[in-house]
């Protein structure tokens, strides 16, 4: 009987941290949704109040950086990013994510070293979003992981400019996240590069006529204007 009422117990507290959970991650998909740089704030200093010491968190700060901390305070959240995502990855080496929010991090670092460091930076993040694409089993992450390492391949000053790879990558993500705007937006730069300008502008009229996905609102507001943009430059 005893043994029956601990497992009990267990089992109750279990859930009530997987709901607590749950809803951590409502609030962070919310926010990052219609970047709301307040939500995120108070979801960053909740989960370090309990000491939800996860890539939850890792992402939260990661995210705030990109969108929501001022310009003086980006490359401390990208820092803390990618710090907590490594002691993850040492904790948890099949954590797919914490590889994407490390690889990801990195990434956003390399506009705030040197030449010696970004050479550096790059290296961990051909490494960490490998590992990412290996690891990871959610359809969301692994398109964006495809799509990071695709942009990765086409956007100097990054020392590589493989444009083929850049299109195979985005094409592999593309299947993952068919209603994200983001990934045709890239597209479309991709074959301007290449000088394909038909199949450019298709993408970029595809990114104005889609409807926005729920989980990127605020992102898919910007990719409409940038497709715009893209339009009135191609003749």
């Amino acid at each position: 009987m005893y043994f029956l009422r601990l497992l009990t117990i267990l089992l109750v507290v279990l859930s009530f941290l997987t709901g607590f959970c749950k809803e951590y991650e409502r609030e962070f998909f919310s926010a990052r949704s219609i970047q709301d740089q307040s939500k995120i704030l108070d979801l960053i200093n909740e989960l370090e109040s309990v000491n939800e010491r996860t890539v939850l968190l890792a992402e939260a700060y990661l995210e705030y950086g990109m969108w929501g901390a001022l310009d003086s305070q980006k490359r401390l959240y990208f820092e803390k990013a990618l710090s907590l995502s490594r002691q993850i990855i040492l904790q948890e080496p099949q954590n797919g994510k914490a590889y994407y929010v490390a690889a990801v991090s990195t990434a956003r670092l390399i506009d705030y070293v040197n030449v010696f460091q970004k050479l550096a930076l790059l290296s961990e993040f051909d490494r960490y979003m490998n590992k990412a694409i290996e690891l990871l089993d959610d359809p969301l992450y692994m398109g964006l992981a495809l799509m990071g390492f695709g942009i990765r391949y086409m956007t100097p000053p990054w020392p590589l400019n493989d444009l083929k790879k850049a299109q195979k990558l985005l094409e592999d993500a593309q299947r993952y996240l068919p209603n994200y705007s983001g990934v045709y937006l890239y597209l479309g730069t991709l074959f301007l590069k290449k000088g394909e300008k038909q199949k450019a502008k298709e993408m970029f009229n595809k990114v104005i006529s889609m409807e926005p996905d729920e989980m990127f609102l605020k992102a898919h507001e910007e990719n409409v204007e940038k497709a715009k943009e893209y339009i009135n430059r191609v003749h």
